[in-house]
């Protein structure tokens, strides 16, 4: 399956951003206050694997001196259809600092569906823990919602659009997105790419460039300003959002 569309190239394409006044989801992990920054990670994307019950897929993400800064460990799926377990955030000591979850109940047979990114500390005063987990209480931060057309082969999702919206007050989530997320796709015998872009939804300005190679690794390049972290996981949701909705065949796995 080819990708349609091409990536654009990083360089002119991210446009520096104002540090959010709430700070980063991941603290200072991969802050980009003082400028841009790349970091480097396998991008876990397939959708339909591993089986119920496997263990979690680990992806180190690295910087450019190649330390390891934070961990993404994407779940497998849950005993029931493809609703995948939380897929959880870990620093380089082991704590829990962030999460991304599913919002939904039952296997989605439409586009619509969302998750949940959350974080280890509130985004704004008052806002109450969602839940405690590992002994650390995660607070809601972003929400990420597939928008785009239903596969009915699975695996047939190229290029797809998200749309990403900000936890700011109350415990709402903003009624327009802040960011959409484009994905390009592509599958080949005993390859895939996962590559996507993440633009400001108000005027299209490129604040975060996903590139991979054949094997699956990316380097992510993110604008001065922009939310490392969210980026991140961000850039997990898409293969997670297409792989738990239900489709008619059953063709090759991304």
């Amino acid at each position: 399956m080819g990708c349609g569309a091409s990536l654009p190239k990083v360089e002119g394409f991210l446009v520096d951003q104002q540090t959010p006044a709430n700070g980063y989801i991941l603290g200072e992990l991969a802050s980009t206050a003082a400028g841009s920054v790349t970091l480097r990670y396998s991008g876990g994307i397939t959708n339909r694997s591993p089986a119920a019950g496997a263990h979690p897929t680990s992806n180190p993400v690295k910087n450019n001196s190649s330390d390891v800064i934070f961990t993404v460990l994407r779940a497998g799926d849950l005993n029931f259809k493809w609703i995948r377990e939380p897929t959880m955030v870990k620093d380089a000591g082991g704590q829990t600092i962030a999460m991304l979850k599913s919002d939904s109940t039952t296997t989605p047979v439409c586009v619509g569906n969302t998750f949940t990114g959350y974080c280890s500390a509130p985004r704004f005063d008052g806002q109450g823990a969602a839940f405690n987990v590992d002994g650390v209480s995660m607070y809601s931060a972003f929400r990420v919602q597939n928008v785009s057309t239903k596969p009915t082969v699975e695996g047939t999702f190229g290029n797809a659009n998200f749309n990403v919206y900000l936890m700011r007050d109350a415990a709402v989530f903003d009624s327009q997105p802040a960011y959409v997320l484009r994905t390009l796709w592509g599958v080949s015998p005993g390859a895939h790419t996962h590559k996507f872009t993440l633009t400001t939804h108000a005027d299209g300005a490129g604040v975060a460039h996903g590139n991979a190679t054949g094997s699956g690794q990316i380097t992510l390049t993110v604008a001065k300003g922009m939310d490392a972290g969210l980026a991140v996981l961000a850039g997990f949701a898409p293969a997670l959002l297409v792989g738990e909705i239900e489709v008619v065949d059953k063709g090759p796995s991304i």
